[in-house]
C-alpha cells in the first residue's frame, strides 16, 4: 500500500477546508437573516468582544462542524473560560448550528459548562482561547 505524496495529502486537505468554507459560508448566510442568532451574537459580543476577533476554528466549529464531544468540550471551554452565561452559549451554539438543537448535544453542553467550572483538572486540560 503505497502512502500520498506530501501534495496529495496538501490538496487533500485544501479541498476539505474549501468544502468546510463552503458550508460555513452557507450557514453564516442562513444565520445572517436569524434574528434571534444575531441578538445573541451581539449579547456574546459584549463578553468576547467582536466576532472578528474570534478564533478561526471556534467559529467553525460554532457554525459548521457536526456536533460530537471533542467540539462540545472545545465550544463549551472557550465560553466558560470568557465567563459567557452558559444559557446564552447555548442558545448561540443551537442558533448557528441546526444541529445542535438536540437533547443529547444541550444535556452534553451543560454538563461540560459544569464540569468546566468545577474541575481545576477539567480547566487544565481543556483547549479554549482567552479572548478577554
Amino acid at each position: 500500500m503505497s502512502h500520498p505524496t506530501a501534495a496529495a495529502t496538501t490538496y487533500l486537505i485544501y479541498i476539505y477546508i474549501n468544502a468546510k468554507l463552503s458550508h460555513l459560508h452557507s450557514q453564516l448566510t442562513a444565520a445572517a437573516y436569524n434574528a434571534d442568532a444575531m441578538l445573541l451574537l451581539q449579547a456574546i459580543e459584549q463578553y468576547l468582544g467582536s466576532i472578528n476577533t474570534w478564533p478561526a476554528c471556534f467559529i467553525i466549529n460554532l457554525f459548521a462542524e457536526t456536533p460530537s464531544l471533542p467540539f462540545v468540550e472545545y465550544l463549551t471551554a472557550f465560553f466558560a473560560r470568557n465567563d459567557v452565561p452558559t444559557t446564552l452559549a447555548y442558545r448561540l451554539y443551537r442558533a448557528c448550528n441546526p444541529e445542535a438543537a438536540n437533547e443529547f448535544v444541550r444535556q452534553l453542553f451543560y454538563a461540560h459548562y459544569s464540569l468546566w467550572h468545577a474541575s481545576d483538572t477539567v480547566r487544565r486540560h481543556s483547549m479554549y482561547y482567552d479572548v478577554v
